[in-house]
């Protein structure tokens, strides 16, 4: 669980892991080099054990930290701001045991501040299981959410080295999925995803920039795990939904700030005839008639997102 002045939201973030039904758990709590004192939060439980780094090193850094401490078989990950059902580590572990897969990856449920749920994105196979570069197919072209918040055989992880990003999920999800051959998929949704005005997904910040950088962070990756014009496809998929989730960000944004000026001209500005047709060539329609329609209109498409939201949908 990485950390990073994280509130009192901490605390039911914690206390929604030692409750699990599946009990013989170790709860790592990574404090990613926070300003306040986050002891007052932490309960005493022999399965809590807390790491600090020195200073803020971001997501990636908190979660390796994690990966390379843990002792268990399964590693999954959980923010300081979410919570899980009871179930969510026995329906886990259930289902990879059933399958065989050393990934098992279910939806998420999200949260809104006004108490409002939906689901993000979640299109799996039409079986139980798929391989790890069907997954990685799935995720760049908006078919499944790209999170860490799965379930992993501590034995198969990697972690990619790569410059600092704020959204490393997808990183860490292609370079660990590439080699994996089963990918199993649980249809229920167990974890409380939380988006609020503090949150990275709820908000608008200079981090956005991030997400501009991905495509050229994943392009080794991809260019490794797949022959030569399907890496470039799936490039260009990764070109699309960088620039969708920019302009989600901007939209909830309800000011006119210079950020959500800049952040929408950067994308308009590469909202091409090939970015739109390689949406439409790929399946994702609903991306392809979303970024034309803020390449005509940025202000039409901040209304039709944010009832988007209101109707309690948050897929990308």
């Amino acid at each position: 669980m990485p950390a990073y002045d994280p509130g009192p939201t901490l605390r039911g973030a914690i206390a929604s892991v030692l409750r699990q039904s599946l009990s013989d758990l170790e709860l790592l709590l990574i404090d990613d080099g926070s300003e306040e004192d986050i002891a007052p939060y932490l309960p005493s439980d022999p399965r809590l054990r807390v790491i600090r780094h020195r200073r803020n090193r971001g997501y990636a850094a908190a979660t390796a930290t994690g990966i390379a401490a843990a002792t268990g078989r399964w590693v999954t990950f959980v923010d300081a701001d979410d919570a899980i059902d009871p179930s969510y580590l026995e329906q886990m572990t259930a289902t990879a045991r059933r399958t065989g897969a050393a990934v098992v990856m279910a939806p998420l449920m999200t949260v809104q501040p006004n108490g409002t749920t939906g689901q993000l994105a979640w299109d799996p196979p039409a079986g139980p299981t798929g391989s790890g570069r069907d997954a990685i197919r799935r995720i760049l072209q908006g078919r499944l959410i790209a999170s860490q918040h799965l379930l992993l055989e501590r034995a198969q992880l990697r972690h990619p080295r790569t410059a600092p990003n704020t959204f490393s999920d997808l990183l860490f999800l292609v370079s660990n999925l590439a080699h994996v051959d089963q990918v199993a998929y649980e249809p229920r949704a167990l974890y409380r995803y939380s988006i609020h005005p503090g949150s990275v997904t709820g908000s608008l910040r200079e981090s956005v920039w991030d997400l501009g950088r991905l495509p050229a962070q994943l392009e080794p990756e991809l260019e490794h795990a797949f022959p030569a014009d399907e890496a470039a496809t799936l490039l260009r998929c990764a070109q699309v939904l960088a620039l969708t989730q920019m302009l989600h960000k901007a939209a909830l944004e309800p000011r006119p700030t210079a950020l959500r000026a800049e952040v929408t001209r950067w994308c308009r500005h590469r909202i091409t005839p090939a970015v739109l047709t390689a949406a439409v060539r790929t399946g994702q329609h609903r991306s392809a008639a979303e970024l034309l329609l803020a390449r005509i209109s940025p202000a039409a498409h901040r209304r039709a997102y944010r009832a988007h939201l209101r109707r309690g949908s948050t897929g990308p």
